[in-house]
């Protein structure tokens, strides 16, 4: 099977008969990382805070059945950290880009991953999990502007918002600004989502990680290589 078919890990049913009521059998929906190219990632200074994988646990009902979902997503966060940001002679985070890959479980042309409904303070919040002493507040939209992405030569739309910066352990916050992407490729959809105080001039550079965010599986990633 490819990677996205059905995975049952009890029983021997086909998607099919899945929809026609094989119960007590567990599906796997399962996405590629991603990462941005290196040469961005060293040329604009910026690190490698995360990479990590999580798992979702749904229970549906099909034909009156039960039908366990077992969905597999991945976080890849870098960040930029400047001096005298906060506090003088210390490096805080300054900038942050998070790539986000949930895979789509589909069953009957019924979209059922939870992520894909998710709005912006849901992003943010997950990628607070990812950080220590750091929140996010996000507020008003101020922009909507297109850029292409180079790994699937589309258009696609980024939105940009006020947002707070909360430094829990200096107990400060800082005016800064979040950029939300998504896009779909391969039956995985990407969730980008950066962000910068607004005293760091870090947009091109965003713009430019949005545009050369891409997926792999795992053993391809320059990421994995070099852990």
């Amino acid at each position: 099977m490819k990677r996205r078919d059905f995975l049952l890990i009890t029983g021997c049913c086909s998607s099919l008969t899945l929809l026609s009521g094989c119960i007590d059998d567990i599906t796997e929906f399962n996405s590629n990382p991603g990462e941005v190219k290196t040469d961005i990632i060293d040329q604009k200074e910026y690190s490698l805070k995360n990479f990590d994988n999580y798992s979702i646990e749904e229970s549906i009902k099909i034909s009156n059945n039960n039908q366990d979902l077992i969905i597999r997503s991945w976080f890849t966060t870098y960040t930029k950290e400047t001096d005298n940001t906060i506090k003088s002679n210390t490096n805080t985070i300054s900038s942050i880009y998070n790539i986000f890959t949930t895979p789509s479980a589909n069953i009957a042309n019924k979209e059922l991953n939870p992520v894909f409904y998710e709005d912006i303070s849901d992003l943010t919040k997950r990628l607070e999990d990812s950080l220590q002493d750091f929140e996010i507040e996000v507020h008003d939209k101020i922009e909507k502007y297109n850029l292409t992405n180079k790994n699937i030569e589309k258009t696609i739309k980024v939105e940009k918002f006020n947002a707070t910066f909360k430094f829990m352990n200096y107990g400060m916050n800082i005016d800064s600004y979040i950029y939300r992407s998504q896009f779909k490729f391969d039956n995985d959809l990407i969730l980008l989502l950066g962000g910068h105080i607004n005293n760091v001039n870090e947009e091109d550079t965003i713009n430019k990680m949005i545009e050369n965010t891409y997926t792999k599986p795992i053993e391809d990633l320059n990421i994995y290589n070099n852990l």
